[in-house]
């Protein structure tokens, strides 16, 4: 058996099973990101509804999504929908923040981890 040593990989490498895009942003008011990779930007479609476009675009819509979101004021956690009312795009996925009344509602806690191949 051989052993490969690396001593500096310049640019991204694609790995199986990383993660290819993920965020953590606000939901309520102006919504915004707190962190983020590979995300371009966020648009707020309605109460609690969101679409979270990538910056590069998976190379199917077949992507995993996993996430989470919740409220940092109250003891609230929401079901988070992921794809939500649209079919994902490789280029976007919308996503929906739903209370355990099943009211849709706006989440000021929303995080998101998604995984597949990139383009």
């Amino acid at each position: 058996m051989s052993n490969l040593t690396v001593t500096n990989v310049n640019g991204q490498v694609d790995l199986e099973g990383r993660t290819k895009a993920w965020c953590n942003f606000n939901g309520t008011g102006s919504i915004s990101t707190r962190d983020s990779f590979n995300i371009s930007s966020l648009v707020d479609i309605t109460t609690g509804e969101y679409s979270v476009n990538f910056t590069d675009s998976f190379s199917a819509a077949d992507y995993s999504v996993s996430g989470a979101a919740g409220s940092r004021t109250t003891a609230s956690g929401f079901t988070l929908e992921a794809p939500s009312r649209q079919a994902p795009t490789t280029g976007d996925i919308r996503v929906s923040c739903i209370t355990h009344t099943g009211t849709i509602t706006d989440s000021d806690t929303v995080s998101l981890a998604i995984f597949g191949d990139l383009v």
